[in-house]
């Protein structure tokens, strides 16, 4: 056996023990007494939501009717718009806003998301801050669930839910159920303390956690997922409401979504490298032994894996097409086929194993995130789609990082 298929197997075995892993957190979590998130104490904290926007008139009226239709006391909620240069009808779109209690519109140069959050957070009178992007939506229970999650004063912030607003095209359904598993993930790894990234749309923090560890980074173009770093570095525990729905738009051309992964992979990449101080160190939990090190192998699996694939593949294509003299032409004419000819190889059987474990995974984050659509819908996309298109965009993205190119926003 040579050394390109032991890494195969390598890459497999750890595939397998990561999903093995999850799916014991996921029975665990199931059989243990939950944290009830939709009951609060009688004292709601006060709560600043920041909406950091560039450019966003086409969906900035409907982020901010969502962030109005909330339920939560009146008085106790803040709406912070930032607008950050934008040069077209974002600005005069939210100053419409500013006639409801509690709405306030703020205007300064461009400088990057990171700079627009950074100014909200110097305006914020929030017990707790949060972010909502621009073109993300939230349901009306999504506040008052997080808020529930806070009653634990260990908890330092908190991630939603987050599910697709829309999947018209083939690019949208791939996201589709990309996020709707991700739902089950980010919520195995809040039961492990392992999340590392607090998403634009509407992760909550205690207001202290910036007092204490310092504003938001460029960080790449990835603040979300260096704050959260940053904050498992500091001992900052970040929890998920599995409950709290929060509606994004994605990308919709190949084009905007390679762009998007390839900011998204860079930055999570450069960032580990800026933490790596916490690799494999076991006082910071999972976060160093777990996540980071399973998300590194993992970007390097999907690439060799592919790679490799497509070189044997190839070969063993040529290779059919030159023998021709292998091929039992009986099998054409009626002929038996004996078992024989389905003998299959170990990493095949690894690659079925995998599969099946991930459409568990696929069904387990469905019942999570939307008991009403077809689970075939989901099957079919995560069979289909996702896993065929996954790897062009970990390829574009690490041939990016390292070819050291600047990543853009958008």
């Amino acid at each position: 056996m040579g050394v390109g298929s032991l890494l195969v197997y390598l890459f497999l075995f750890t595939a397998l023990y990561v999903q093995i892993f999850l799916l014991i957190t996921f029975l665990e979590y199931k059989s243990t007494p939950r944290r009830k998130t939709r009951g609060v104490s009688a004292r709601l904290p006060t709560v600043t939501i920041i909406v950091p926007c560039f450019n966003e008139a086409r969906t900035i009226y409907g982020t901010l009717r969502s962030l109005l239709a909330l339920r939560y006391p009146q008085g106790k909620l803040e709406v912070l718009v930032v607008d950050d240069g934008s040069t077209d009808e974002t600005a005069s779109i939210a100053a419409r806003f500013q006639k409801y209690r509690g709405v306030r519109v703020l205007r300064k140069e461009n400088g990057g998301k990171y700079t627009a959050l950074n100014f909200g957070l110097r305006h914020a009178q929030g017990e707790l801050v949060g972010c909502l992007d621009a073109d993300s939506f939230v349901e009306k229970e999504a506040l008052m669930r997080i808020a529930g999650v806070f009653a634990d004063r260990s908890v330092m912030a908190v991630t939603p839910a987050i599910k697709v607003r829309g999947a018209n095209n083939f690019i949208e359904k791939i996201q589709h159920a990309e996020y709707t598993m991700g739902v089950f993930l980010r919520k195995m790894f809040g039961e492990l303390n392992a999340i590392h990234v607090a998403p634009g749309p509407f992760s909550i923090f205690r207001r202290e956690v910036f007092e204490r560890i310092g504003e938001y980074r460029h960080a790449h173009q990835t603040e979300d997922l260096e704050m959260a770093l940053r904050m498992h570095a500091n001992r900052f525990r970040i929890e998920n409401a599995a409950d709290a729905f929060v509606y994004t738009t994605v990308p919709s051309t190949l084009g905007t979504l390679l762009r998007q992964r390839r900011r998204w992979i860079g930055g999570f990449l450069y960032n580990a490298y800026d933490y790596r101080r916490l690799f494999f160190r076991s006082r910071f939990g999972h976060i160093g032994t777990f996540t980071l090190p399973g998300g590194v192998i993992a970007i390097l699996s999907a690439c060799y894996l592919t790679l490799w694939s497509l070189y044997n593949g190839t070969t063993a294509i040529i290779g059919k097409f030159s023998n021709w003299n292998f091929i039992d032409f009986r099998l054409l004419r009626g002929g038996e086929m004996d078992l024989f000819y389905l003998y299959p190889r170990a990493a095949t059987l690894l690659t079925l194993v995998l599969l099946s474990l991930g459409l568990v995974v696929v069904i387990l984050s469905k019942r999570m995130a939307d008991k009403n659509e077809p689970i075939m819908k989901h099957i079919v996309h995560f069979l289909f789609l996702y896993g065929f298109m996954a790897p062009v965009w970990i390829l574009h993205a690490v041939g990016h990082v390292a070819l050291r190119r600047k990543t853009a926003w958008k």
